[in-house]
């Protein structure tokens, strides 16, 4: 999927993915940060391909993880991490700007 979106605004993080795989029941949204180990955040429906986040602290790092759920109850394992930095200006992979972009 796409990099998570800081909207520093809001304090949100959007998040966006692409599944090719279809059809798909649900999707687990994972999500880890500094303080706190990887547990389920949220579950969408399989026709969902974003999710934002509410319930972020600006100054925390945090990683997400994404698990397909099939219709026939089978689990598609963990995705790679999807990581937001904080918005913290100067760290890799990302430096946020004002509007919550990555440059």
């Amino acid at each position: 999927g796409s990099p998570p979106i800081v909207d520093r605004r809001s304090r949100s993080v959007k998040l966006k993915w692409d599944y090719p795989d279809q059809p798909i029941d649900n999707f687990i949204i994972y999500r880890a940060s500094e303080k706190i180990p990887l547990s389920i955040l949220k579950t969408v429906e399989g026709t969902e391909f974003s999710f934002e986040d509410k319930t972020v602290q600006m100054s925390n790092k945090y990683e997400y993880r994404l698990k397909a759920v099939f219709p026939n109850g089978a689990l598609q394992g963990v995705s790679d991490p999807a990581k937001n930095y904080g918005c913290r200006k100067g760290l890799f992979p990302y430096s946020c700007r004002g509007d919550g972009s990555h440059t």
